[in-house]
């Protein structure tokens, strides 16, 4: 295996975990993770990584993504929560996170994303309803909700990493094993 080589495969090693470990802070990993595994297969003409395996992890991760996205709102739902109330878990997510990231960079995107998504479903649904016990009760289940559906898409990231890992892997040895014979 050739300097250059090496470094690639190192590269794509750190981009990959990296791309995990912004995912577990809340951050867009998973879209860098795409991008690092849509990249590679280019630039090895998908030899190492076929079309068919890209496509289904690039499905994998989307399925990710649209878990994070829905179960705020099946867990406010599941708590009879009002369309509006719902719809405020989005939104309250989304400001959640934003804000909680420039409080606490790192990890304040996962508490910021946790608590707006009970404060608007909190707000909203009492402001509906007029029921605190039952606004109480949807904004915990969303929350709730949002917290599983992080967790839901990290692991995701987690087997697409392995994945991407079982195909390079047999190549990079194989490459390690020759410079180690033609020594």
């Amino acid at each position: 295996m050739d300097f250059l080589a090496a470094i690639g495969y190192f590269a794509v090693f750190a981009v990959l975990i990296g791309s995990v470990l912004a995912t577990m802070l809340g951050l867009p990993g998973n879209w860098l993770l795409l991008a690092a595994m849509i990249g590679y297969s280019y630039f090895t003409d998908f030899q190492i990584l076929p079309l068919s395996t890209m496509l289904w992890l690039t499905g994998a991760i989307l399925l990710g993504e649209l878990i994070e996205f829905m179960a705020a709102l099946l867990g406010a739902k599941r708590n009879k929560a009002s369309r509006l109330a719902m719809f405020g878990t989005v939104c309250g997510g989304f400001a959640g996170a934003m804000i909680g990231t420039m409080i606490l960079p790192l990890i304040g995107s996962v508490i910021g994303a946790a608590a707006g998504v009970f404060a608007v479903a909190y707000f909203v649904e009492r402001h509906v309803t007029g029921d605190s016990a039952q606004a109480k009760q949807v904004a915990v289940g969303a929350m709730f909700g949002q917290l599983i559906g992080m967790l839901a898409k990290l692991c995701i990231a987690i087997g697409v990493v392995f994945a991407i890992f079982y195909h390079i892997l047999p190549h990079l040895t194989k490459g390690v094993l020759d410079g180690v014979i033609m020594m």
